[in-house]
């Protein structure tokens, strides 16, 4: 009976260290993707923004439309192929015309998609995160574990003779079909509801008005990076309403601490989202212990301070999912110069991501 215990606590810890290595590789492709999306195009947008005018004239959308004209040109004869070569003055025309109408509309939409893009992939990912680490019942887990068992298993065998010489796609597959299905069962659970309220800063009081009598929990997000979690559990006396309100009231009850003082600073730059997990007493339990769970799983830059076991497990992630999104790139391009230089891009946002996570743990 003993034998069978330990073995069931060496796969019990297999298990669980598998587990926690998921945010890690979750933090790298947001990383990867934010560095894109926030850093660089964010940057591009920025500088445009505040580029000066020249009269009435914006000089950044001057550039973005006259950038927009010289690619017209570029490719006219691809887009109006059935019009001669000497027909120079209506080509040129046609660009003048696109430079003019981009310099009104081209920064508006780089500007648009940028911050759309991001809400998406944040949204996506918090969602992610929340099928996965958030608590259900042992039925509930069993259902969804089997599921992803036995599908793994029925794909495997109709397609034996391509998974067993693509070994790394397979579990790859695998993987993405977990989190499938772990999405499907937060989504047909009926105690949890999540909310996407935007930008701290912009949040009005008005906005808060629904949450008055939920509890919960309330992630927050830089570009799609998770950086605090909290809860709200005072079900009888404004619930998340009153919680959420303390950041972004003028009074100073919510930077008294250190993470309320840090997101005070950020607070035009954070995302909140509001996951209602309940109405009464019943539910403070459920919160307080969705709330220790999330925070003992995901690495936050507001929250506690990793262990010395979570340092290598999130070093490992990090690795981990370098390798595999070199791997993916390698199965699309093979080995080019674009791939390399995809490589190179990759290796550079593990190395990042290393950096950073030990920087912002030291300074909790």
């Amino acid at each position: 009976m003993k034998i069978v215990k330990k073995i069931i606590g060496f796969f019990s810890l297999v298990f669980k260290f598998l587990f926690a290595l998921i945010d890690p590789i979750l933090r790298y492709i947001e990383m990867v993707l934010n560095i894109v999306f926030g850093y660089i195009f964010g940057w591009i947008v920025d500088l445009f923004a505040l580029l000066p005018n020249i009269g009435f004239l914006s000089l950044g959308e001057g550039i973005l439309g006259i950038a927009a004209g010289v690619l017209s040109f570029v490719f006219y004869d691809n887009i109006f192929f059935w019009i001669p070569i000497s027909f120079l003055p209506l080509k040129i025309l046609f660009c003048i015309l696109v430079a003019i109408i981009a310099y009104f509309i081209l920064y508006f939409i780089i500007k648009f998609l940028l911050n759309f893009i991001s809400s998406i992939i944040s949204f996506i990912i918090v969602l992610i995160r929340l099928s996965i680490y958030l608590p259900a019942s042992n039925i509930a887990s069993f259902v969804k574990i089997s599921i992803q068992i036995t599908t793994s298993v029925i794909l495997y065998i109709l397609f034996y003779e391509y998974w067993k010489d693509n070994v790394i796609n397979f579990i790859l597959l695998v993987i993405g079909m977990c989190v499938f299905v772990s999405l499907i069962f937060l989504f047909i659970r009926n105690d949890v509801k999540v909310n996407n309220l935007g930008v701290l800063g912009e949040v009005k009081l008005e906005d808060l008005k629904a949450f008055n009598h939920s509890i919960g929990i309330y992630i927050m997000t830089l570009g799609v990076l998770p950086v605090y979690i909290g809860r709200a559990i005072e079900f009888n006396n404004g619930g998340l309403r009153k919680r959420l309100r303390d950041y972004i009231r003028k009074g100073n009850s919510s930077r008294k601490h250190t993470s309320g003082k840090l997101i005070n600073s950020y607070k035009d730059e954070l995302n909140l989202y509001v996951i209602e997990l309940g109405h009464t007493e019943e539910d403070v339990a459920f919160v307080k212990y969705v709330e220790s769970s999330m925070i003992e799983n995901i690495f936050t830059r507001f929250n506690v301070v990793d262990s010395t076991v979570n340092y290598l497990i999130n070093i490992l992630g990090y690795i981990i999912g370098c390798f595999i999104s070199c791997f993916l790139v390698y199965s699309f391009l093979e080995n080019n110069i674009l791939s390399c230089v995809l490589y190179l891009y990759l290796i550079i946002s593990a190395i990042i991501c290393v950096i950073m996570y030990l920087i912002q743990n030291s300074k909790k």
